[in-house]
């Protein structure tokens, strides 16, 4: 970005975050130059841009004054779009939503939650065009990818994918969320470790690739001797789940599932013959209470969601501001242990 659009974005950014309300001063010119650290022509031209966008109001000999947003050409929008889980709203994304949208107080920007219909994605696709830039809280399949990306609005990930994604993306990292929890599993005595996903309908799934290389990566780092790694899919509604989880479990100490629901339900098919964490050590990932409550408590990797959510907005004001970001940031999780994975020690750390 050259020098006077980057102005601008800070400019605008000033105003957007509210450090300055509306019909208030601006600072002066060569304040604002010796802040930004530009020259005082670049912030007249400036100025002058955001007059045009109708973001400042001139006055001859007064200075420049925020305008009332009744007379900005339009109010930033963001579309914070996500998906369901088992018919209701995704927690995790949902979480990530409610701390993006309290750090978007007070800055004017419109922010507005949309669930994107999985069977029908397209039927949204319309509705999306009027939006200054479009947050991503989905699954990320090549059908959404394309459509989201033909729309030509901006756009922000909050999931990865192994396509190149147009825009910046802010998520978990999935490879150190199945690595610590392999690291944690031999740490507690298991040799025989599995990683057991969704079939998703036999299409790819990257997150999850992510998770079972962290996974694999933890046991090679560990060097730990006699250790193998098998990674399973599963359709957890088919009638003959319970017995291809109780023939799967026999030669398994140590299970880690790409979700808290799915773990919950492996352990629940397999009672009362297996049981965690005597006959395997059981760990899922997202730290849902569902598995804080069920028993044993389950072992869960807790994605930061409160920090994801801030920086996303971070992000979003930079992409408002008129930056074109290209950037990958991926936020460190946090390995919740509890009873379901201690099988070599009665003591629980970090458990809540």
């Amino acid at each position: 970005m050259n020098k006077s659009k980057k102005t601008v974005s800070e400019i605008k950014e000033i105003i957007l975050s509210g450090k300055c309300s509306e019909g208030s001063r601006l600072p002066s010119g060569r304040a604002l130059a010796k802040t930004l650290g530009v020259s005082l022509g670049t912030v007249t031209n400036a100025l002058s841009t955001l007059a045009g966008e109708g973001y400042v109001r001139k006055m001859h000999g007064s200075g420049s004054y925020v305008a009332a947003r009744k007379r900005r050409n339009s109010n930033p929008s963001i579309c914070f779009l996500i998906d369901v889980m088992d018919d209701k709203l995704n927690p995790i994304w949902h979480l990530i939503y409610e701390n993006f949208y309290l750090q978007s107080a007070g800055s004017g920007v419109k922010i507005e939650l949309k669930v994107m219909p999985r069977e029908r994605p397209l039927e949204i696709k319309d509705s999306l065009k009027d939006f200054d830039l479009i947050a991503v809280a989905l699954g990320l399949t090549p059908e959404i990818i394309g459509m989201l990306v033909g729309i030509k609005r901006p756009l922000l990930w909050l999931d990865e994918s192994c396509d190149i994604l147009p825009g910046a993306t802010i998520c978990c990292d999935n490879f150190m969320a199945g690595s610590i929890v392999a690291e944690h599993f031999i740490s507690q005595g298991c040799h025989k470790l599995a990683y057991m996903t969704y079939s998703f309908d036999g299409s790819r799934h990257y997150p999850s690739e992510r998770r079972f290389d962290g996974f694999l990566a933890g046991v090679r780092n560990s060097k730990a001797e006699g250790c193998s790694v098998s990674s399973l899919s599963c359709f957890p509604e088919s009638k003959s789940f319970r017995d291809e989880m109780k023939s799967c479990l026999i030669n398994i100490d140590g299970l880690f599932c790409f979700e808290d629901n799915l773990a919950v339900k492996v352990a629940t098919a397999v009672a009362p013959s297996l049981r965690p964490p005597s006959d395997f050590a059981l760990a899922g990932i997202d730290d849902t209470p569902l598995g804080r409550f069920v028993t044993p408590p389950l072992t869960s990797v807790r994605q930061p969601c409160e920090e994801i959510g801030r920086e996303s907005w971070n992000f979003a004001k930079r992409i408002l501001g008129g930056e074109k970001l290209g950037e990958i940031l991926k936020v460190k999780p946090e390995l919740v242990v509890r009873e379901s994975s201690m099988k070599g020690s009665c003591s629980i750390p970090n458990a809540i």
